[in-house]
Parts: C-alpha cells; structure tokens; sequence
C-alpha cells in the first residue's frame, strides 16, 4: 500500500511540474479564448463520464465569477444529458447538440480522460465545422484530431489527469478575466470598426449562404463569414449583423 501510494504521489508531482512548463501555452489559450469573449462568443463544454462534472464546472466558473468585480460570461455545459454523463452516448450527441446551438466565433471545451476520446472527438469535429474555436483538456495516451488549443494533464492515471484538469481550468478562467482586463486586446483589431468586434449591430448584404446556418456576407471590411441561424435569410438579402451573428433581415434580395 505504501508502495503504491508512494509511486501515486509521485506521478500526481510529476504531472504538476509538467503543467507549470506548459504555462506558455495554456497563457495563449486563455488570451485565445478572451478574445473570443470580447468579440460576442459563448464557451460551450462537454465531457463524458467522469469529464462531465468538470465540464459543468467550468462553465459555472465562468458563468457565476467569484473574483469580486468580475463580469459573468455567457458558457453552458452540454454535459448535463443522462447519456453524456454516463458515457453511453452514441452517434454523436454533442455533435449534434454543438450543431444545433453553436455558432462560429463560439468557443468549445472538450474535456476527456476516456482512452478513444469518443464523443468529446466527435464534439471537436462538429465544432471545427461550425467555425467555433476548439479547445480540448486530454491526459497521456490520447489522440485527438487537430485542435486549435490543446492542454494535455501528463498522466496516464485517470485520477492524476483530472486533477490536473481541474488546475487547468481553474487557471483558465481566471487567467481569461486578466486578459479581458487588458486594453490591449481591443487594440488588436486592425480595423476602426468591423463586423466582429462592433458594439452596434451592422448592416451588411449576403453574397452566399453555406452549410451549417452559416454566410458570405460583403461588409465595409470585405467578405467575411457570418452565422445565419437565428434569421430566414437569402443570399442577396441586407441583416444586421452583432458579433458575426445576424440578427434581422432590413432588406429582401429584389
């Protein structure tokens, strides 16, 4: 027993000392994901088994601060369903729940101990798709496809690896509110005004609608993609556009 608690302790400060060395890229990440929250995005997270309590912990974190003077932002697990929690779940049920309610410009968290990633793979996929800035929390021995932002607890243990899970998110939260703090990060959009980052909702005519609710739209700008989920558009149409998302159709095509 002494053995075996000794050997767990030391993988618990081995996993621990290599999340210290990843803190350059977890800093990108947090400053990653505060810019999509200043530009109008949501986090949605999601993990099966085990992950799923986590990825409804992060969302309360960022929904419900508990930094004084910190403003909520707009995050929702999607791990709340009985299959998801279970880990049971087949066919893609956050896939289809991202597809249903994410947006481009969105964030998504996916968070995983299970060897074969499964849902939370398939989550990621989805979410890439969508445009949405993809983010996923694995340990050791895990491959996913390509995603933007990749935190890895350096553990095969799956008790280690949540704990060091839940160091990273924690970090993440508040790390993201620093950023947000920051008058830098405004300052990074090149242009004076643009469809992102508008604080009022723009005008813009729709060149072209794509797969996923989503659009080409001609801005002051140039062209760029917007989400066309909430509204009955055409290409040809004018919408008002806030934070890449049409919001209303002022003009039909003629």
């Amino acid at each position: 027993m002494t053995l075996v608690l000794g050997t767990s302790l030391q993988e618990r400060d081995a996993a621990g000392l290599a999340l210290a060395a990843d803190a350059e890229v977890i800093a990108r990440a947090c400053q990653a994901v505060a810019r999509r929250f200043q530009r109008g995005g949501r986090l949605l997270s999601f993990g099966t088994g085990q992950s799923a309590a986590d990825a409804a912990h992060l969302a309360v974190e960022f929904v419900h601060p508990v930094i004084v003077g910190k403003p909520a932002l707009p995050a929702v697990s999607l791990a709340n369903d009985a299959s998801a929690l279970s880990g049971l779940a087949h066919g893609g049920v956050f896939a289809s729940q991202l597809r249903l309610l994410g947006r481009a410009g969105d964030i998504a968290v996916g968070i995983t101990i299970d060897e074969t990633g499964g849902e939370v793979t398939a989550g990621l996929a989805a979410a890439h798709e969508l445009g949405m800035m993809t983010l996923a929390l694995t340990k050791t021995g895990i491959d996913l496809p390509v995603v933007d932002h990749l935190l890895v607890a350096r553990s095969r243990d799956p008790r280690v690896a949540r704990e060091i899970h839940m160091t990273t998110y924690h970090v993440l939260w508040e790390l993201v509110h620093v950023f947000l703090n920051d008058p830098r990060l405004t300052e990074e959009c090149p242009d004076e005004v643009c469809v992102t980052c508008s604080d009022a909702a723009v005008p813009v005519r729709i060149t072209a609608l794509r797969p996923g609710h989503l659009a080409l739209a001609d801005t002051p700008g140039g062209e760029e993609e917007i989400s066309v989920r909430l509204v009955d558009a055409r290409a040809g149409d004018v919408v008002l556009v806030h934070a890449k998302e049409a919001i209303a159709v002022v003009e039909r095509r003629p």
